[in-house]
């Protein structure tokens, strides 16, 4: 494996998983909203607001595996009002939809 996306990469669990990989030697594709830094040069962050399926096409074509941790909220606050998390679900229908073009 050369390249792992992952979606949530500036999160607390992306940044811990970014890491972990990189430490490893695998390159990863931080797939994130807005610009973030880190440390290991192996890391590419790819800022998108991945909300249409166009968004995730090349990094998908540049990744070998993918793990999605993207989350806006505490699971208390989701299940609490799952409409908060409307951006999220559209990131995810338009992550379906890029896979199976």
């Amino acid at each position: 494996m050369n390249t792992v996306m992952v979606l949530g990469a500036a999160g607390f669990i992306g940044r811990h998983l970014c890491r972990e990989l990189t430490n490893k030697g695998i390159k990863v594709l931080a797939a994130t909203r807005k610009p973030a830094e880190f440390a290991s040069p192996l890391v590419e962050n790819a800022v998108s607001p991945y909300s249409e399926p166009g968004h995730f096409q090349t990094a998908l074509e540049y990744a070998d595996a993918l793990v999605h941790v993207a989350s806006e909220t505490t699971p208390g606050s989701s299940s609490a009002n799952p409409l908060a998390e409307s951006r999220h679900l559209r990131s995810n229908l338009s992550l379906i939809e890029a896979l199976q073009a």
